[in-house]
């Protein structure tokens, strides 16, 4: 699929391609966008009138789950030649984005087996997979059961525990915050075996409707925003568990369950970008047409600073989002610090979107009806997905421990090194979940890339003739600056185990994840300079210069050029502007006004909330 669109940024009017569509495959994204029709029609089952009222009512978006588990969402985590619809991570991404920016509460109704499916691909026996799958298939899910109220996230602290010997084991103890798991089909549960230590757990796949009555009781927990979250505790008494019940190596439970956490940190940013897309869209939305004395809002000095910060945050959301999938496939191994890394930038910086967008909004933002009531519902979601698989805390946490093994000297590089992640146009290798890694061993290889090509990304942006280059270069020297300086501050915090040390230490690895998401952008601009990015023209790098602008300078706590910025904001209010999604990979939507909406006719019933699958 290609389309061709007008552009306009700042090397003047032009005639841009969007050949990254076809390059990347994301042609059924595109198609699931126009087969669910206008968003803004009130009868719209997948619209956003129909979205506020289920958030409104506490309805399950049956409607909106069943065209996702129709297009492939529910295997979409699980490579096509054992059973799924994984071809790519990224473009998993792209479709999950498209049916979650109409609800995002359509990703915890489709995708919460994320983890749970996962850690069966690591471990699993071939029948196991097969019975993954089935059960994916049938619409039921996967549940994940790992945390514990009294644990948190000190996870080596769980209790719940499978005793016995082979034929004669039993599960004793509870599980709670588990995903879908009124509608669990299989449940994954990693359970104590041994005293202490990593290697003190061990993971079961069962299924609880098999299990004698009174060995496990479900207690459904009420959640609060993103309609259709569906959390359940189990309690086990005494459960038996059969020797095929037995997932992978006994002891290996934990190691399985912190790999296969990877992933579903990874496809959770698309909930994030799905809001944050939205968000961004409704505040323009709100916005068009409003003056203020005698000019218009959006060209306000202060509206479009902000409306910079606004455009650059989704701009790096959405690169560290669309890098860290086609990682999963080229470096698996080193999974475990780009998900992290993925996780913490795209949590913060949605919520930074988001709050700002609230802020321009204004008292508009608080209506109970329309734009303002959809603004208010994505808000909320928003601060919900950031506790969704692992928390914030936990994440830095986990940042800092993996930065601790691979920060160090400045990285250097080969002198070619590897871009397929950040080339759009490079074909990528199949998922192997095999090698996955529970810590990336030696240095980042984000890091050690640019390093590589950093003289001659310079180079071009000073003297290729792009007027925005140069300020992108100056950008880039500053991240330099600021890169040897938090490596020295996490180097540091290695050596001093005192309290201030390590919170310090998290402090460093919070601004080593925004640095790293700043390098990311550069490489992702390199590897792709010959093709059009954002809808403007190939090589253009405004978008650039306004990402490094809001990463390197705002986040850092400088005060940001409103020049630099500028740039970001014009791509964003451009492709909103042509009913283009905010991405890299601008897919057309079909709330644009030259696109035909759905025929009337063949739109479902209006959804009642109701969900087919659910049991009480």
């Amino acid at each position: 699929m290609s389309l061709t669109v007008e552009s306009v940024d700042s090397a003047g009017p032009a005639a841009v391609e969007v050949e990254t569509l076809t390059i990347a495959g994301y042609g059924a994204a595109a198609a699931l966008e126009q087969s669910l029709g206008d968003p803004h029609r009130a009868d719209n089952p997948y619209g956003f009138a129909a979205a506020v009222h289920r958030d409104r009512t506490g309805g399950y978006p049956s409607a909106l789950a069943e065209a996702g588990h129709r297009a492939g969402l529910s295997l979409a985590f699980v490579p096509r030649q054992l059973g799924g619809t994984l071809d790519s991570f990224d473009r998993t991404l792209a479709l999950t984005r498209i049916a979650a920016r109409r609800d995002a509460s359509v990703m915890p109704a489709t995708m919460f087996s994320v983890t749970g499916a996962t850690c069966v691909l690591l471990d699993g026996r071939p029948d196991q997979v097969e019975r993954m799958v089935a059960t994916l298939r049938s619409g039921q899910s996967v549940g994940f059961a790992l945390s514990e109220p009294q644990s948190g996230s000190d996870l080596v602290t769980n209790t719940c525990a499978l005793q016995g010997d082979s034929g004669q084991r039993r599960l004793d103890g509870g599980k709670w915050l588990v995903g879908t798991g009124d509608r669990a089909g299989l449940l994954l549960v990693i359970a104590r075996t041994a005293a202490r230590g990593m290697g003190a757990f061990t993971a079961v796949l069962i299924d609880p409707a098999a299990l004698p009555a009174g060995t496990v009781h479900r207690t459904a927990l009420s959640g609060t925003g993103l309609t259709g979250i569906e959390l359940t505790g189990f309690d086990f008494t005494g459960a038996p568990v059969a020797e095929a019940d037995l997932l992978g190596r006994p002891g290996h439970g934990l190691a399985t369950a912190m790999q296969g956490m990877q992933v579903v940190r990874l496809l959770s940013t698309a909930a994030n970008l799905s809001c944050a897309d939205l968000s961004v869209r409704t505040v323009l939305e709100l916005l068009d047409g409003v003056h203020r004395g005698t000019g218009a809002v959006l060209d306000w000095p202060y509206t479009r600073r902000e409306l910079g910060r606004i455009a650059a945050a989704m701009i790096a959301m959405d690169v560290v989002a669309i890098t860290t999938a086609r990682a999963a496939h080229t470096a698996p191994a080193a999974l475990s610090l780009a998900s992290a890394v993925a996780k913490r930038v795209v949590n913060e910086l949605s919520r930074d979107l988001t709050a700002r967008c609230g802020d321009l909004a204004a008292s508009r933002g608080v209506l109970a009806e329309g734009p303002g009531a959809l603004l208010a519902k994505v808000r909320r979601d928003t601060e919900v997905i950031r506790y969704i698989d692992t928390t914030p805390v936990a994440t830095l946490r986990l940042l800092a421990l993996q930065l601790a093994g691979v920060v160090g000297a400045e990285a250097v590089g080969p002198t070619n090194p590897d871009l397929t992640a950040f080339d759009l146009a490079a074909p990528l290798p199949a998922f192997q979940p095999a090698r996955l890694d529970l810590a990336v061993r030696g240095v980042d290889p984000v890091q050690t890339a640019f390093a590589a090509v950093r003289a001659r990304v310079l180079a071009e942006l000073s003297t290729g003739g792009d007027p925005d280059g140069p300020g992108a270069a100056r950008l880039l020297g500053r991240l330099a600056s600021d890169l040897r300086e938090v490596r020295a501050g996490l180097t540091r915090g290695r050596a001093d185990r005192s309290a201030a040390a390590e919170t310090a230490l998290l402090d460093a690895a919070a601004r080593y994840a925004e640095l790293h998401a700043a390098t990311t952008c550069a490489l992702l601009w390199w590897a792709n300079r010959e093709r059009s990015l954002w809808g403007c023209a190939p090589g253009a790098a405004g978008w650039l210069r306004g990402v490094l602008s809001y990463l390197v300078d705002d986040r850092g706590h400088r005060a940001p050029d409103p020049a630099d910025l500028e740039p970001a904001a014009a791509r964003v209010i451009d492709l909103a502007g042509r009913g283009l999604l905010f991405s890299t990979v601008p897919i057309p939507l079909a709330d644009h006004g030259h696109l035909s909406p759905a025929d009337p006719g063949h739109l479902p019933p209006a959804d009642s909330g109701h969900d087919p699958r659910r049991t009480t």
